[in-house]
């Protein structure tokens, strides 16, 4: 990873944090999928959670997007 000659922390930070969000949405969905395939009753509890948390973040928020980078930071 290149990094910039005044070595600013930024140059690190943003990357790793977007790994970071990433990994742990991936966890978060793989969870749900074996979930979803063991027990699939779980899918009439978990899929209105996700529909009414992504609203509430358009609604608060303005808009998905800057509900997850505001997260991240």
């Amino acid at each position: 990873m290149q990094v910039s000659s005044d070595l600013s922390i930024v140059d690190l930070d943003v990357p790793f944090g977007l790994m970071f969000a990433a990994g742990a949405s991936l966890n978060a969905y793989s969870n749900l999928g074996v979930l979803a395939v063991v027990t699939w009753q779980v899918l009439f509890v978990s899929v209105p959670m996700i529909v009414l948390a992504i609203r509430l973040q358009v609604i608060l928020c303005g808009s998905v997007g800057f509900a997850i980078i505001s997260f991240t930071n």
